[in-house]
């Protein structure tokens, strides 16, 4: 894994570590006219160091050793072997598709062990792949289901309520059982994961939870009152939560995407009738706000992983002084 120079995150300004960097750049390794090879020197960043990214390390045998300063502390990391998630067990709902899938993928790769739960146990499944960890059936909306999954883990340092379906109708052509199922998912699924996750993480007195909202949550739209609201109520339902996890060493937060590329699009009753009046699934991702990942993320919509970066963040300790807090991550849609 290589980290460059060039690339910060103000999302992290103010974070307790203040971590300190080490580079000579090739073209400054000149010395009297005779080649050296790239050495180490310090330089110091406010951000964490896992959020440097680009190429400007690449091919060079230096690593850029972080040293970090908390607590009156001293610790050496080396960041370019650095695996976020090691030793970590992370609960994932909805992982079978979409975001959920997305981050079942890359705490896989920063080296937790994954519990991939959905409805959908063999898509959970394929997204584990043969990473450690285990894939269950899960309905976030059942109790009996929860109760079940928790007799099954000893250990649990992070939780990711991910799952959650949509549907677009006006407010008087939705009938109570359908306000009724897409809380129960949206809401009643992350209230349950909320009430197991917290006293398995209060054994170890430490934790993080990241759940999934919306920018849907926070900018209004016709049609998707149900949905709207049961993202909105997750909002707050963070900084609930986050106050009664605070003397608990839990932290709790949030991610609020707008448009996503994934699964969920599709089981729209307006799907394919907009696929048919435009002619491809590729022009209905046009039409919905753009898929094609050769323009600026911001000009589109965004891909899961591009959510999933940003949970994973948060579930790591690079995140450690925030709580309460809601990413919105939306390319702009509520500014």
């Amino acid at each position: 894994m290589q980290f460059g120079l060039g690339t910060m995150n103000a999302l992290c300004s103010g974070h307790p570590l203040a971590h300190e960097v080490a580079f000579v750049h090739p073209a400054e390794a000149e010395s009297n006219g005779k080649k050296r090879r790239p050495t180490c020197r310090r330089q110091r960043w406010d951000q964490p160091a896992h959020l440097l990214g680009g190429d400007e390390l690449k091919g060079y045998p230096c690593k850029a050793n972080i040293r970090s300063h908390s607590s009156g502390s001293r610790r050496l990391r080396d960041y370019t072997e650095r695996v976020r998630l090691d030793g970590k067990v992370a609960l994932i709902t909805g992982a079978a598709s979409g975001i959920g899938r997305a981050v079942t993928h890359l705490f896989r790769q920063e080296g937790a062990s994954v519990i991939a739960a959905d409805l959908d146990q063999a898509g959970a499944a394929a997204a584990l792949g043969n990473g450690p960890g285990r894939a269950v059936r899960l309905d976030v909306a059942a109790e009996a289901d929860w109760d079940s999954l928790a007799q099954t883990i000893d250990q649990l340092d992070i939780l990711v309520a991910s799952a959650g379906i949509s549907a677009a109708q006006p407010i008087v052509e939705t009938s109570l059982a359908d306000w009724r199922r897409i809380l129960s998912v949206n809401l009643d699924g992350v209230f349950l994961g909320l009430r197991y996750a917290i006293p398995a993480m209060r054994k170890n007195s430490k934790g993080s939870i990241v759940l999934v909202a919306s920018a849907s949550g926070i900018r209004a739209a016709p049609g998707a009152g149900a949905y709207s609201a049961s993202k909105a109520a997750v909002r707050m339902l963070v900084r609930t939560a986050a106050l009664e996890c605070r003397p608990h060493g839990i932290r709790v937060n949030s991610v609020s995407p707008a448009g996503v590329v994934t699964p969920i699009w599709k089981t729209m009753p307006f799907w394919q009738e907009l696929v048919q009046q435009k002619g491809s699934e590729a022009a209905a991702w046009d039409a919905l706000g753009g898929a094609d990942p050769a323009l600026p993320s911001i000009q589109r919509m965004a891909f899961p992983e591009e959510i999933a970066n940003a949970i994973l963040f948060l579930a790591s300790e690079e995140s450690a002084h925030m709580t309460g807090a809601d990413l919105v991550i939306d390319g702009g849609y509520t500014a």
